[in-house]
């Protein structure tokens, strides 16, 4: 019986080893995962991985919708009430539930056996109590292991804000710019049928020809074409921007039109280098390959043990004598000695590593890409605001001039009129193709852009 407090310390000792499975990394976790997002959103955009009651959230987002949409506004919505996001919040309690259970030792077994015997007398009984050793020694590795998933959670979930942010911000310029463009259409719409009347009471006096009036009546059907297209394009984006927010309906409203685009630039030296470091994609993609490779390492050092099971057993005989000592099983790895396994994740670890050294290239890529298009698109809003419209607006006031002069008749006005309207157009939609570079090349350094200071980048003059 002297090995009893022997085996009883083993289980008290391993029992204590699991009371306290890292309660502290679980509780620093929706701290760390708000501070990782914090410092790559817009300085406007909060969030919080600590969501309020569902109770609460109606009120909150009564609050935001109250007094009309903003893209900031609209972003808090997304971030407090995105289904997509609220569902990758979960599974950082599914990484925390791996952690503990990576702390935690097999459950020690009761084996019990009687024997009869053939001509009476008494039974014999035969008692045991074992514990599995390779998990106590393993335990260490074990949890460095789903310590590491806990990370790729955390940077995986991170990611999705950052990816949810820069879908809003690019849903919400793109609602702006068609509500805009629908207003245009029916403005465009309204002349278009003005002039399509009086072609007709022209063409009824005699004073046009067919031809004229029937240049007018296709301009009309045009225009009617045009509007339905606008509005069926503004009709979508909302509906896209509303799934984003997950919210039941478009009954919202917007705040405010497109903002301008700004006079300057925060400054683009070194972006590559940048997002190579901010990006939370790519510091996942590396934490899944650290991950493989402890798993690799713990698979070697156990590919030589198989279960080791050690424990008491207790006997007691027909005549009624009773023995009592240590048993100890061990699986001989004759067959299986973990060589697929080893195998299989040295085929992951391999694979792991090329994907870092593919995202490493395509963020390179993807890095250059969104600088030329930000360029780009700054060029095309430059230019359509301070080179097109105003010469399409100087085209109509000289066509009035000549029209009061009856130089020029009521079509050549009309007519001047319809391609100042489609200038304005392209003028919003370059404006809104800039804010969409501009969300992308944030989604490409990782977080908003910032200056050689490390502010987030606002408006700046020259």
């Amino acid at each position: 019986m002297k090995f009893i407090p022997l085996f009883a310390g083993l289980l008290l000792f391993g029992g204590l080893a699991c009371a306290r499975p890292d309660a502290t990394l679980q509780r620093q976790s929706d701290a760390s995962l708000d501070a990782l997002v914090a410092s790559r959103l817009h300085s406007k955009a909060v969030f919080d991985s600590r969501r309020p009651e569902d109770a609460e959230t109606p009120k909150a987002l009564q609050a935001l919708l109250g007094e009309g949409l903003t893209q900031e506004s609209a972003v808090r919505i997304a971030l407090l009430n995105n289904p997509h996001l609220r569902g990758e919040l979960e599974s950082l309690g599914v990484a925390q539930a791996d952690l503990v259970q990576a702390g935690l030792l097999q459950n020690p077994r009761f084996g019990a056996s009687v024997r009869f015997p053939d001509h009476g007398g008494r039974t014999a009984t035969d008692f045991s109590l074992t514990q599995e050793l390779i998990s106590l020694f393993t335990r260490s590795l074990r949890k460095q292991i789903a310590a590491g998933e806990l990370d790729r959670a955390r940077l995986r979930v991170a990611q999705a804000v950052l990816d949810l942010e820069a879908e809003v911000r690019r849903a919400f310029v793109s609602v702006q710019a068609a509500e805009q463009v629908r207003d245009l259409r029916q403005t465009l719409l309204d002349a278009s049928e003005t002039a399509v009347e009086l072609s007709r009471r022209q063409r009824a006096a005699g004073n046009i020809s067919e031809l004229d009036a029937s240049i007018q009546t296709g301009s009309g059907v045009q225009a009617r074409l045009d509007f339905a297209k606008a509005e069926t394009q503004s009709f979508e984006d909302r509906e896209r921007l509303t799934r984003l927010l997950g919210l039941s309906d478009g009954a919202w409203t917007l705040a405010a039109k497109l903002a301008e685009v700004p006079k300057s630039e925060p400054s683009l030296d070194a972006l590559e280098a940048r997002a190579l470091a901010r990006r939370l994609d790519l510091s996942e993609a590396r934490a899944e390959s650290q991950v493989i490779t402890n798993s690799l390492s713990l698979a070697k050092k156990s590919r030589w043990f198989g279960s080791v099971e050690a424990g008491l057993s207790t006997e007691r005989d027909p005549e009624g004598n009773r023995v009592t000592g240590p048993l100890l099983n061990i699986e001989l790895p004759l067959f299986d000695r973990h060589q697929a396994q080893v195998q299989r994740l040295e085929a992951q670890s391999r694979q792991a590593q090329s994907r870092v050294v593919e995202m490493e290239g395509r963020i390179h890529s993807e890095v250059r890409l969104a600088v030329a298009r930000l360029g780009l698109a700054r060029n095309v809003a430059d230019r359509t605001a301070k080179v097109l419209v105003p010469l399409r607006e100087r085209i109509v006031a000289l066509t009035q001039e000549r029209y009061n002069s009856m130089l020029a008749g009521v079509y050549d006005l009309l007519l001047a009129k319809q391609i100042e309207a489609t200038t304005y157009k392209e003028a919003i939609e370059s404006v809104r193709d800039y804010w969409i570079a501009r969300a992308d090349l944030d989604r490409a350094l990782g977080g908003a852009i910032q200056d050689q200071g490390g502010a987030i980048f606002e408006e700046k003059t020259k």
